[in-house]
């Protein structure tokens, strides 16, 4: 094997670590808090979902994904067709998803808020890499290490809470609520997936349902 080979795989070693280091900041969605707000024997087999934005794309992609979810664990879910919903007046929303809930028969009513985004500046240690580089062919080869040094940076952590919270139909009261914070996703549909699996796996645990 000749001495450019073998330092063209060494290379290719040394950059594939630093890639791997590169890519540490992935998405993921922790539980912050949960609160079952009523105790109730009741079953809750259909849900209808709804994001509480008049953004239709974040809409779409929350309820999208949080019905994939609840429909693998063995829910019935609907989405809300209606996409011009009063969000600047509570009463005549509640009115309005409440009605639909009825002509739909759902159990319950998932809807999910935004609270706030929180972004956090996190320092990301220099870093060291040291490379080995062969020289010479035969009995003359040897080896030595090449060190590159990457500087240390400052890398912001970018963070967005959610409440999730199920109303029972028939009541309008809420039964169950849920704090998660999903952090650095690199779309929204990312985050609204890992958001949705989240918290689909914490509902089914908590809230009664047919299996």
């Amino acid at each position: 094997m000749t001495t450019t080979s073998l330092s063209v795989r060494f290379l290719v070693a040394a950059l594939l670590i630093s890639l791997i280091g590169a890519c540490t900041s992935t998405t993921n969605t922790t539980i912050r808090k949960k609160e079952v707000l009523e105790e109730t024997d009741k079953t809750y087999n259909s849900l209808v979902v709804l994001a509480a934005t008049g953004n239709m794309v974040y809409r779409n992609a929350i309820e999208k994904a949080l019905a994939e979810e609840l429909l693998q664990r063995n829910f019935r879910v609907f989405r809300f067709q209606d996409g011009d919903l009063p969000w600047d007046d509570k009463d005549a929303l509640r009115e309005t998803v409440a009605e639909q809930a009825e002509e739909i028969g759902a159990d319950g009513v998932l809807v999910v808020s935004f609270v706030r985004k929180e972004d956090q500046d996190d320092y990301v240690s220099m870093q060291v890499i040291q490379e080995p580089i062969v020289t010479g062919v035969g009995a003359h080869a040897h080896t030595y290490m090449r060190t590159t040094v990457q500087p240390g940076y400052y890398e912001t952590r970018k963070t967005y809470v959610l409440e999730t919270t199920l109303f029972d139909a028939e009541s309008e009261e809420a039964v169950w609520r849920l704090y998660s914070d999903t952090v650095n996703p690199r779309s929204v549909e990312d985050g609204a997936h890992h958001f949705a699996v989240a918290v689909a796996a914490v509902l089914e645990e908590d809230i009664k349902h047919s299996e």
